[in-house]
């Protein structure tokens, strides 16, 4: 738990320190197309982001991972959002974001939303790595 709780805080302090190119400054969106099928791109993902940002601190507060296949549409869903005492928090946290894999012809679509532009980058740019085969929580 405490390995988890210091990952979450070297990826956070990471995204204050990273340099981000200047078509990302002030988006809160990222786009990107993959040549991996949507359900094993949707896996990868669902899997490292859980790996990398869910952290549960003490009474529940924290950050969790909710991950939806939806095979009829041929799309899933990855979202990060803030948990505690008071409820969840999808909306207005800096930190929330929402991953959207689409099925194409030739692989799968990819959308990064989010509220900050550096975590969009961080998060964007993580992925990248995640489907070439890394296990990273932060780009390199």
């Amino acid at each position: 738990m405490l390995r988890l709780i210091l990952a979450a805080c070297l990826v956070l302090a990471l995204a204050g320190c990273i340099s981000m190119p200047t078509q990302y400054r002030g988006a809160t969106r990222a786009e990107q197309h993959t040549e991996i099928a949507y359900d094993d791109a949707y896996r990868i993902i669902a899997k490292q982001m859980t790996a990398c940002y869910r952290v549960i601190g003490i009474w529940g507060n924290g950050y969790e991972i909710q991950a939806d296949l939806d095979t009829t549409k041929r799309q899933g869903i990855v979202e990060l959002y803030k948990i505690g005492l008071m409820g969840t928090a999808k909306d207005g946290d800096n930190i929330t974001r929402k991953v959207t894999i689409t099925a194409t012809e030739s692989g799968a679509y990819i959308i990064v939303d989010g509220h900050k532009d550096r975590y969009v980058f961080v998060n964007s740019s993580a992925i990248t790595q995640w489907l070439g085969g890394s296990t990273a929580c932060y780009s390199r």
